[in-house]
């Protein structure tokens, strides 16, 4: 069973995408990286959309997280582990 099995209900997405990150660390960790990178960029995205927030000018991934870090919503502690997923997905 997956951890990510209590997103399924609210968020199936994202129950998927972290349940295909867990089935593929034994591919690789860059497999699984990856597909964690793909968890950050819905989440962020979703988060945006649930504070009503608009999607940064440039659209990137790392403006989206940066823009929820300045409204205090990602925690300062996760921040640097998202850019790490972003940039490896």
């Amino acid at each position: 069973m997956s951890n990510f099995v209590f997103l399924q209900t609210a968020w199936p997405t994202l129950a998927d995408l972290g349940a295909l990150a867990e089935s593929s660390l034994a591919a690789g960790p860059q497999t699984a990286a990856a597909a964690l990178g793909a968890w950050v960029d819905v989440v962020t995205r979703c988060v945006l959309a649930y504070e009503s927030t608009p999607e940064p000018v440039d659209g990137s991934e790392r403006m989206r997280l940066n823009t929820l870090a300045a409204m205090g919503v990602v925690p300062s502690a996760l921040l640097p582990l998202f850019h790490a997923l972003r940039r490896n997905a």
